[in-house]
């Protein structure tokens, strides 16, 4: 978290229109037909700055008369973007501290509805739907819902739950933001693929609920993937920092490898002792459950992507060799875990991809720590030498 303390040029190369004149963006300003509109404009008048001023307001005059209720504004503060959904007769909603879009009190960041000026704050806003192209968005009406449902409610993570995170959740179900991905990618380049590795496993680490995911939403998504499934196929349940593996065999019924009630977690719902959760791991069991008390709040995901790499059995055998491990006791998180069984039993292939993306990012973040304690280390010594020649003279 970071205060906002001033207004920061930004350096984005989108380019905007106003009464057919250009609003662009160029090496860190804002332009008007090549007048300047940065807040830091060096040697700006005091008329330059009141005529920047009223063509910034005329510009979102118009983006505010266009706006409708479950539209997406962005509103461009310089080196990010603060973002908002748009509920109708001015009003916003929106994630932001008492004092503005950030704030040091993590307490203090919540969902609020504000004057669609109030949180302009003399910046450009636009309509931004552009994720329209990759997600359809809710009724305008439901998502207005979904924004004020969650009013009130406190909670704000840079990177897994920020304000972009927020309204696209409203306006499409995705927890998703392109300003992060794109620092993500940056980052990717800059140090190796282990970087998106380790961002794609701490943004697992947000359950469908920590965003908002309504209960009755997790169960409309379930039931279009279960009227997709076929015997054989390997699903995927979302827990959150995890995901359990569980093979289908028709009949609302599915076989996995999971914990016992009774393996030492207390009250603790079964269906949270599954592979990491469970204590006793002696005690995990190869097992034949319904998919609906095995999903129960969470995303569940038809999930045969290895598809590509290795040819499956056919749905017969895929299911006979599942059954013929029914009350077998055992699990090993690194070597048997329930992704290991699922994939055994479709393509006879003990093998885990959430393992091995944990080992590799965890591999890539220590050499990148390594390096970094390296080059502090000769860092310290350079100047410890140097400290030692100037005594010498």
């Amino acid at each position: 978290m970071f205060t906002r303390k001033k207004k920061t040029v930004s350096n984005p190369t989108e380019t905007r229109k106003h009464k057919g004149e250009t609003l662009s963006d160029i090496k860190g300003t804002k332009t008007h037909n090549g007048e300047t509109l940065s807040h830091k404009r060096v040697k700006e008048t005091a008329e330059e700055k009141l005529a920047r001023a009223a063509r910034i307001k005329e510009h979102n005059e118009e983006t505010l008369a266009k706006a409708k209720p479950g539209d997406m504004l962005k509103f461009d503060r310089g080196l990010y973007c603060h973002w908002a959904i748009y509920i109708g007769e001015g009003r916003v909603i929106h994630l932001a501290g008492s004092e503005g879009d950030m704030n040091d009190n993590a307490s203090d960041v919540k969902v609020r509805e504000d004057s669609f000026w109030k949180v302009a704050e003399g910046d450009l806003v636009d309509v931004s739907n552009d994720k329209d192209d990759r997600w359809d968005p809710y009724p305008p009406d439901e998502i207005v819902e979904r924004a004020t449902s969650r009013l009130g409610r406190v909670g704000y993570n840079l990177v897994l739950y920020n304000c972009e995170h927020f309204t696209s959740w409203c306006r499409y179900g995705k927890s998703q933001s392109d300003q992060v991905d794109r620092v993500a990618a940056a980052g990717s380049e800059l140090f190796g693929g282990g970087v998106m590795q380790i961002y794609d496993i701490f943004k697992g680490l947000v359950n469908p609920s920590y965003v908002g995911m309504a209960s009755k939403e997790v169960r409309r998504h379930n039931e279009a993937v279960y009227t997709d499934l076929n015997v054989g196929d390997l699903l995927e349940f979302k827990r959150g920092m995890y995901s359990h593996w569980a093979l289908f065999i028709g009949d609302s019924e599915v076989i996995h490898l999971s914990g016992e009630d009774d393996d030492g977690l207390g009250e603790v719902e079964k269906k949270h002792i599954f592979t990491i959760s469970g204590v006793s791991f002696d005690k995990a069991i190869v097992c034949r459950d319904n998919f609906w008390d095995v999903a129960g709040d969470d995303m569940v995901y038809k999930n045969n992507s290895n598809d590509s790499k290795w040819t499956p059995l056919p749905p017969s055998q895929i299911v006979e060799r599942a059954l013929s491990k029914l009350g077998r006791v055992g699990y090993n998180l690194i070597f048997s875990n329930c992704e290991h069984f699922v994939k055994w039993c479709r393509y006879n292939m003990e093998r885990s991809d959430q393992v091995e993306s944990y080992a590799t990012g965890l591999a890539v973040g220590g050499a990148i720590a390594a390096v970094v304690g390296v080059v502090a280390w000769l860092g310290g010594e350079s100047k410890d030498r140097t400290k030692e020649k100037k005594s010498e003279h």
